[in-house]
């Protein structure tokens, strides 16, 4: 079985010293398939935005990553039921808190949005057409951006925003709960 891997801490990624994927994806999948009887697996790790083509191009069996069911996916695809869910979450520089709480502000012209190429949260930007949206080939080259002042914003996940502000408590940020958004 041949798995495709965003490499995404902490959902899926190859742990260095051991250089073995591991993480809350992982487990779930080797568990998963271990009940089936599928105990040789081989992991290939390729940015977000390659993963359906992967797939799809029949270059993995099977991916395991954030991948949000969508009517356009649907067609394509087959889904698992979810294993766990978590929500959207917002990381804004601290200078823009008063003014960044909602999508919304996310529309503003002077407003910097960084997103992983691919996501679901790229198809909603997309969407709503906001004015400054920078795609990163993966979640630690948006975070990165964000700690160098490149984004006022970056839109993530929960758990993703919450590890990220955990390891990092001095990155001049703050969380901002907000609800998925509806398109």
């Amino acid at each position: 079985m041949l798995m495709g891997l965003e490499g995404a801490k902490p959902y899926n990624y190859v742990d260095p010293a051991t250089n073995l994927p591991v993480g809350i994806d992982v487990d779930i999948v080797q568990t998963a398939l271990g009940h089936a009887g599928i105990t040789k697996i081989e992991n290939q790790v390729m940015p977000f935005d390659s993963l359906v083509p992967a797939l799809l191009g029949a270059r993995t069996d099977m991916v395991t990553a954030n991948i949000h069911v969508t009517e356009p996916r649907l067609s394509q695809l087959g889904f698992s039921s979810a294993g766990w869910w978590y929500g959207p979450q917002m990381v804004v520089r601290t200078a823009d808190q008063d003014r960044i709480k909602s999508y919304d502000d996310l529309l503003q012209r002077d407003v910097t949005v960084g997103t992983v190429s691919g996501s679901i949260n790229q198809t909603y930007l997309e969407a709503v057409k906001a004015p400054n949206l920078r795609l990163f080939k993966d979640k630690n080259s948006e975070l990165a951006a964000l700690r160098n002042g490149e984004l006022t914003v970056a839109l993530e996940d929960t758990v993703t925003m919450a590890e990220y502000q955990r390891d990092n408590p001095n990155s001049d940020s703050v969380l901002v709960d907000v609800a998925s958004p509806r398109f």
